[in-house]
């Protein structure tokens, strides 16, 4: 994370996990998991469904700072949030050069008519 804030150029509050410097409500903890810019937009739009995964962004650096303080959650109310345990695939450089693809297989949940994702994301 550390060596993502000097590349982006963030000094001071704005390098923080938590910070925002360009106020699109999204950390700089996702950006970095996202591989965006958080200085500038667009501003990511992941996750994303396809078939039976999930799927986002994300970089080899990013998986290995953040280890098991990044999980898929899943809730049909919004208000209760259960961890997705689930088999997950990486596509190396299916964004872009060095940016791969995390994907969560989910066909092994209950189908429902309402189903919510979240990504669960804290400082290690």
């Amino acid at each position: 994370y550390e060596s993502w804030v000097v590349v982006q150029g963030l000094i001071g509050i704005a390098a923080g996990f938590e910070g925002d410097p360009n106020a699109d409500q999204i950390s700089n903890g996702i950006e970095f998991l996202f591989a965006s810019n958080p200085l500038t937009g667009p501003t990511p739009t992941y996750p994303k469904a396809a078939g039976n995964s999930i799927f986002f962004p994300t970089t080899q650096a990013a998986r290995d700072y953040l280890g098991a303080n990044l999980v898929l959650q899943t809730s049909t109310d919004l208000a209760n949030w259960d961890p997705v345990n689930t088999n997950t695939t990486i596509t190396s450089d299916h964004f872009a050069s060095g940016v791969d693809r995390l994907s969560y297989d989910v066909s092994s949940l209950p189908v429902l008519t309402q189903r919510f994702y979240r990504l669960w994301l804290t400082k290690p």
